[in-house]
């Protein structure tokens, strides 16, 4: 489990600026921004945020509005990601 997951609730505290409203950060969840979707991590059935991953997240979305060309996984990574996962929890006894 990673140690930087903050509730779905409490994103908004972390978004520097003015603080968004929880309706807009379901909205970056659901439809996401320039064609990003935040991640998120389901665990028992609360919604969570990787610190780390918002903030890649942000800069992912700075960098497609800018117009940058954002690397997409190719079919094999995404596979190997999955593959790693499962070990993982495999290993964890989930």
């Amino acid at each position: 489990m990673r140690d930087d997951l903050i509730p779905f609730s409490v994103v908004p505290k972390h978004v520097p600026g003015t603080r968004p409203n929880i309706a807009t950060i379901w909205r970056w969840r659901q439809r996401g921004v320039a064609g990003i979707r935040l991640p998120v991590c389901h665990v028992g059935g609360r919604v969570y945020v990787s610190l780390a991953d918002l903030a890649l997240w942000m800069e992912q979305v700075q960098a497609a509005k800018e117009g940058a060309v954002l690397p997409r996984r190719t079919d094999k990574q995404r596979e190997c990601a999955i593959a790693a996962a499962e070990k993982e929890l495999s290993e964890a006894g989930i």
